[in-house]
Parts: C-alpha cells; structure tokens; sequence
C-alpha cells in the first residue's frame, strides 16, 4: 500500500477535518473510514467514524470529519474488496494497524501531527 499527497488538514471554513490522498495497493480498496477519537486512543467509547469511497480507477478519497473535537486523533483504515480492513496490508485494523494523525487548537487554527505511517 503507498499513499500519494496524504493529507489532514481544516476545511475552508474551519468547521470541518479533511482527510485526503490516493491509494495504491494490489488490493482494490472500496472504501475509508476516519475514526475520530476526542481522548486520541483507538477504542474510545465516544469515538465517532466518518467513510468515503475510494475512486476505482484513480484511488483518490476525501474523508469529511463533522464533528472535530479541540484535540483529538484521527485513526484511517481501508475496506478492501477481499474484506480485509487496514492500514498497513498486514495487520488487521482492529489489532492496531492503523495511519494516526494528532489534532489540536481552536477552529480555523488547528494543527496536525502525523503520528504513524
């Protein structure tokens, strides 16, 4: 799995966390899911997740994050036709394979930390 332009980062209007980048596995990938956990662990009882589709042809996605906290951490995974969920082709999601991004600060200002590959 390579990732090409991975990107977090506000939408325009603040409101919002934008997750976007293009896949490219052996897999073909249908779709993402962005867990957004306020206390920045997987498994957070209140975490909340947002899906997108991945573009067949071009693995391109754009996750929307409606609900962003003040800080938080955002985990990826990706549903495979082969229904498989991962993040790095060899663990399962569940187990902790996971691409992890850190976020903090007040609307239109937040910053972003990639925390895993």
């Amino acid at each position: 799995m390579k990732f090409e332009n991975l990107q977090f980062k506000e939408a325009d209007d603040g409101k919002n966390i934008l997750v976007t980048s293009s896949l490219k596995s052996s897999d073909p990938a249908h779709s993402v899911i962005a867990y957004n956990s306020e206390r920045g662990q997987f498994g957070d009882y209140w975490a909340r997740t947002y899906v997108a589709p991945i573009d067949e042809k071009t693995g391109a996605f754009a996750v929307t994050v409606t609900s962003p906290h003040k800080s938080g951490s955002l985990f990826l995974s990706f549903n495979f036709e082969s229904v498989i969920n991962t993040s790095d082709g060899q663990k399962p999601f569940q187990r902790g394979s996971s691409i992890s991004a850190r976020y903090a600060g007040p609307s239109g200002e937040r910053k972003f930390e990639r925390t895993s590959e």
